[in-house]
């Protein structure tokens, strides 16, 4: 009787590191197409997200007559320069970007020291204003969702859990589309036209010193930085 030997199906070292050449070289032309349409993704989603921010500022000038301020809050008699724990923009866009609930929550006030009062009294920092709101953070952001101690200087307990954002209002030297305390911006003092004029653009870093961080609901202290300050060229 005879007997037929079995032919070997396997893959010899040769053809197994051809194969895997092959196939490191394609997934090198893949991935940065890849990586490039997400990235184009995520720039689409952040351009819509200003636009939301843009449009919302039309509906709050149709409503109130003025653009919002940077903060809202009486000037401290102490320090007549310095506004802290104050209620920012972005809290006044709320019900204009879909987040009226939210707003209501807060029930912002024109009080100061509104943060630190409320962690002194409860011993957490001010209900909600942990909330991620996408629409303020930027698809590609490398921020952290919430302020934290990062240094080199430290931030307060107190100061630390707020949600952080990635756009920051216009605020050149006192001037720019928002204000503090002061007389409120209209659109018919936009003299070089709406087109031409920066809003708010995109500023997603805690500050060289580790603590001004962008917080959407408002100063909170050395947890601030909702100030836009466009270069110079």
């Amino acid at each position: 009787m005879k007997y037929s030997r079995k032919r070997n199906c396997g893959f010899t070292i040769l053809e197994l590191v051809v194969t895997i050449s092959i196939i490191s070289i394609l997934l090198a032309l893949l991935l940065p197409a890849v990586q490039n349409a997400r990235e184009a993704s995520r720039r689409t989603s952040c351009k819509s997200n200003l636009k939301q921010l843009g449009l919302a500022l039309h509906v709050y000038h149709d409503l109130h007559r003025c653009f919002p301020h940077v903060v809202y809050g009486e000037k401290p008699t102490r320090y007549p320069f310095a506004i802290s724990d104050a209620w920012g923009w972005p809290v006044m866009l709320l019900p204009m970007l879909d987040q009226a609930p939210l707003y209501s929550s807060l029930d912002p006030q024109g009080n100061l020291y509104v943060f630190h009062d409320y962690f002194r009294n409860h011993s957490k920092i001010y209900p909600n204003a942990e909330t991620q709101l996408s629409v303020l953070r930027c698809p590609s952001s490398t921020l952290p969702e919430t302020s934290r101690d990062v240094g080199p200087e430290s931030i307060r307990a107190w100061q630390v859990g707020y949600a952080t954002m990635d756009y920051r209002g216009s605020f050149i030297g006192g001037r720019g589309l928002f204000k503090y305390v002061d007389s409120p911006v209209r659109m018919s003092h936009v003299q070089d036209g709406l087109g031409n004029t920066i809003a708010i653009g995109e500023g997603s870093h805690p500050g060289s010193l580790g603590k001004t961080w962008p917080t959407w609901v408002g100063e909170t202290g050395a947890t601030h930085g909702l100030v836009f300050r466009p270069s110079k060229n």
